[in-house]
């Protein structure tokens, strides 16, 4: 597994800076660590599952997890290492299922905690509460992003990992 990752890294990896970035520490965090010395046959489904169960993260981090070990399984196959990803069977990939339905603040809470926080996460806070903006959407927007005439808000930017990108 340890030159299936290696040959993975060096000639397949994502050309998008934020998710080659994701992809990179998953497998230097938890894939290598676990599977670089195993040989790629003994790779079944229910160890994986089993794994990924025992690993203190959240279920879509864990089905991001999932779904790169079975990206390196097709990268196997395509190369001729393997002629089945196993990562196909068993109930593996079921991990990225949500387990608990997520807790929604009420109107009356978010205004609460609003008076918790300082400039200017406050007013980053409020764009995010009101206009359903990801962290680094908020980030990215600038004065000209603006229409007070029309009401309006144009996202197009962001920053991921400290890099902007366009929309």
């Amino acid at each position: 597994m340890g030159a299936l990752i290696a040959r993975y890294e060096k000639g397949e990896m994502p050309a998008r800076y934020s998710t080659r970035a994701s992809y990179r520490s998953f497998i230097d965090r938890y894939i290598r660590k676990r599977w670089a010395d195993t040989a790629i046959p003994k790779v079944k489904a229910m160890a994986v599952e089993d794994w990924l169960k025992r690993l203190p993260l959240a279920p879509k981090t864990l089905g991001h997890i999932k779904t790169l070990m079975s990206t390196l399984f097709k990268c196997a196959q395509r190369w001729g290492l393997v002629q089945n990803n196993p990562m196909k069977l068993g109930r593996v990939e079921d991990v990225s299922k949500r387990l608990e339905r997520p807790s929604v603040l009420t109107a009356e809470e978010f205004h609460g905690l609003l008076a918790h926080v300082r400039e200017p996460y406050r007013t980053m806070l409020l764009i995010a509460g009101c206009l359903g903006l990801r962290a680094g959407e908020i980030v990215g927007l600038q004065w000209p992003d603006f229409d007070f005439d029309k009401l309006t808000l144009l996202v197009q930017r962001g920053v991921v990992h400290g890099r902007e990108w366009a929309a």
